[in-house]
């Protein structure tokens, strides 16, 4: 009995071990369980990171003396040549990164990385050869930049020019390249004219710029009239460059449009009805801003056709809002003015106006009636006076002869 029970585990040992020895090396080895490249889309002559994650997926052994290799030709530049992991625990991961470059001559289309693995599994050497699949490209890369807006702050009915550069920054041609500029939303402001010197346009704003070759770059113009009704806001553009085999850059950009300030003379009146050539003259200027800015620092710069009519170098009136009004008072001498028809010339200024508006006003000026002299003003005077006393006298005489 028991030398069956002997015979029995000495059975169950010997099967163990050949078991053991039997698996596979999957169930000992250390796996590539996920990797990472950048970029993601190399072209030829690009730098690649590769990141490999290693996991040790064994059943219970440790891995030890783990050495990784990049099996690829000396001119990719491999670097660093081999990595190294001491020890690796069962079910524990840990991530090793090499770097290496795609030579120019390379053709686009799909590779693998060929990676071989060393390693000690439980005292047993296992080599491993892995591979890493990676797609070469052959894409252009746009870029848009020197973007240029005239003016900085519009008004409406400005013209306004928007300069851009597209350039092909890639290592291959940029093929069917076009660049448009888009509204981000609908506004106020009507795009009524689109301009790019030498080079055609459709009605979507899109300007057709054909291959641009690596290193080569395009400078486009865009002209846009503000509406005469636009109000004032910052107004969203964006630049968007496209190609039919790249991605499309886009650049956001705005324009901001500002009110304007319109002012204009809207009345004018005098203290007098007939204006002597010996009078002291008050003229009120009314003026209205019709605009949609405030207007600041209005004034008048007065003039006048007659040097013997004294006239203020300025009046001021200070700011107006939009849509309200503001009088200035010019007070006038006309002492020794010219009988006769005369004009004031007013100059219209305010702080955004680079040019005066011009105004006149003109009026006529009579002789003043001659003054009698004070010896006449005495004998009439006196006359009267007899004349008043003389008659009271006879009146009272006639009074007492009835009684």
């Amino acid at each position: 009995m028991k030398k069956t029970v002997l015979l029995g585990f000495l059975f169950l040992f010997c099967t163990s071990f050949l078991f053991a020895a039997s698996l596979p090396t999957t169930s000992r080895s250390v796996l590539i369980s996920s990797h990472t490249t950048f970029p993601a889309a190399p072209q030829p002559g690009d730098q690649v990171s590769l990141s490999l994650t290693l996991e040790n997926a064994s059943w219970g052994y440790l891995v030890r003396d783990i050495n990784v290799t990049l099996n690829l030709p000396t001119e990719f530049g491999v670097t660093p040549a081999y990595a190294y992991v001491d020890v690796l625990d069962r079910g524990s991961k840990t991530t090793v990164a090499f770097n290496f470059t795609f030579p120019d001559h390379t053709y686009p289309g799909s590779y693998v990385v060929p990676i071989e693995l060393n390693y000690l599994s439980n005292g047993i050497p296992i080599s491993v050869e892995k591979s890493i699949p990676i797609t070469l490209t052959q894409n252009p890369e746009l870029d848009i930049k020197h973007i240029s807006i005239t003016p900085a702050t519009a008004t409406p009915g400005d013209s306004v020019r928007i300069s851009a550069t597209v350039a092909n920054v890639g290592k291959f041609t940029a093929k069917d390249v076009i660049l448009s500029l888009e509204q981000f939303s609908k506004t106020s402001t009507a795009l009524t004219e689109l301009y790019s010197k030498d080079v055609l346009f459709d009605k979507d704003m899109s300007v057709h710029l054909g291959p641009i070759a690596p290193g080569a770059e395009r400078e486009i113009t865009f002209t846009l009239t503000i509406d005469e009704d636009a109000i004032p806001s910052i107004i969203p553009f964006v630049l968007v460059a496209k190609a039919s085999n790249t991605s499309s850059e886009t650049e956001p950009i705005s324009i901001k449009v500002d009110g304007t300030v319109d002012l204009a003379l809207s009345a004018v009146s005098f203290d007098k009805h007939t204006i002597y050539d010996t009078d002291t003259l008050s003229v009120s200027a009314e003026v209205e801003n019709l605009g949609k800015k405030d207007a600041k620092l209005v004034r008048f710069d007065v003039t006048s056709d007659d040097p013997n009519i004294a006239v203020p170098d300025s009046v001021y009136l200070g700011g107006i809002d939009a849509d309200d009004t503001s009088t200035g008072v010019i007070d006038i001498s006309l002492h020794n003015a010219k009988v006769g028809k005369h004009k004031l010339t007013l100059l219209l200024r305010h702080k955004d106006a680079n040019e005066p508006q011009e105004y006149y006003i003109t009026f006529f000026v009579e002789k003043s009636p001659p003054k009698p002299p004070w010896d006449l003003y005495g004998f009439i005077i006196v006359l009267t006076a007899i004349i008043f006393l003389g008659v009271r006298s006879i009146l009272r005489h006639r009074a007492i002869a009835k009684i």
